[in-house]
């Protein structure tokens, strides 16, 4: 036959549960801290991807509406250029001895 509980025992084990569940919740917590984490590096990595989209999109509307040069567009300038003649080239406005 088991013993009746006294209160001593009876504390322990209410105790012991509440314990497992605080370092249950701990766990828990950490994880929803690790997953904020990520989420807000996956966003802030999305954010610049966007950025740089728009800027190269602004530098090419920029060049092709013969708008005036700004600094940034004269950092791109070359690379745009040699794009140009490879275009060009290749739809035959511009043959080999014109370069």
């Amino acid at each position: 036959m088991r013993k009746p509980l006294d209160s001593d025992s009876f504390e322990r084990i209410i105790d012991s549960s509440l314990d497992e569940r605080e370092i249950g919740l701990e766990k828990t917590m950490e994880v929803e801290k690790i997953i904020v984490v990520v989420v807000i590096v996956i966003v802030i990595v999305i954010v610049i991807v966007l950025v740089l989209v728009v800027v190269v999109v602004v530098v090419v509307v920029v060049d092709h509406a013969n708008a005036p040069r700004t600094l940034l567009l004269r950092h791109f300038e070359p690379y745009i250029i040699r794009i140009d003649i490879r275009t060009h080239r290749d739809k035959g406005d511009i043959t080999e001895t014109q370069q």
